[in-house]
């Protein structure tokens, strides 16, 4: 329980006002598959939704739904709101990161890794990602 605390403390850290508004066009494919087809394991997710059930677009809506559900432990909807921020601002660094965190925190540590390391040259001195890192060597 305490990993769970120290991660959503870590999220609320994050300042998603540094999230850059893009005038790119908005990504019309709102539903993600998530988990590998040759497991077995593929679960439908429809994209970043409000507890309405609405679609949220906007980039930084996203980030912030995807901390409210990351602190609920509700691993799927968060995924797939940081992936939906990704698809509109593919460099998104908290965004990016936090795919990793919400790998580590499921206990797919290998995924974490693999989603965290190749961002240790993009972000050499971005804290949280190292953190990330130590999560996913924990595993």
């Amino acid at each position: 329980m305490r990993f769970f605390a120290a991660c959503y403390a870590l999220l609320l850290l994050f300042d998603s006002s540094q999230c850059k508004r893009s005038d790119r066009k908005k990504a019309t494919k709102v539903a993600t598959s998530t988990g590998n087809p040759l497991q077995g394991t593929t679960t439908s997710v429809v994209g970043c939704v409000s507890e309405r059930g609405r679609v949220v677009k906007d980039l930084t809506q996203q980030i912030e739904k995807g901390n409210v559900y990351f602190g609920q432990q509700d691993w799927g909807k968060a995924l797939a709101c940081y992936e939906g921020a990704l698809r509109q601002d593919p460099n998104q660094k908290v965004a990016e990161i936090n795919v990793g965190l919400v790998h580590a925190a499921k206990g797919d540590h290998a995924m974490a890794m693999a989603v965290c390391k190749p961002l240790e040259t993009k972000y050499p001195d971005y804290e949280v990602l190292h953190y990330c890192m130590g999560l996913a060597h924990l595993g």
